[in-house]
């Protein structure tokens, strides 16, 4: 079950980030697109590694299901600031012209 679970899981996470390549492509002028990409990079790849030790360090010292709060809390602490930092920019720019 938990084999069938993490296939799912992987399945989503391909979609998810050819959504976020796809968005971040379309809605970055093209003199910055290079520029962007680069810093993209940087942070989901080049981070990596730390975030690893740190969640490493973590399920060494107080256990797994530790280590996957803390993960999940961070997680859910980012989506929450990133949302409230949305939200609050959303409401402060100017009204589309649409017509």
């Amino acid at each position: 079950m938990g084999l069938v679970l993490l296939a799912i899981a992987q399945g989503a996470d391909t979609v998810s980030a050819i959504f976020r390549h796809t968005i971040l492509q379309l809605e970055t002028p093209d003199a910055l697109r290079g520029r962007l990409m680069g810093v993209y990079a940087f942070v989901f790849v080049g981070m990596t590694p730390f975030g690893a030790l740190l969640i490493g360090t973590v399920a060494e010292r107080w256990g797994v299901p530790a280590a996957c709060m803390v993960g999940g809390g961070c997680g859910a602490v980012s989506v929450l600031a990133l949302t409230l930092s949305w939200g609050r920019r959303a409401s402060e720019a100017p009204p589309l012209g649409l017509g």
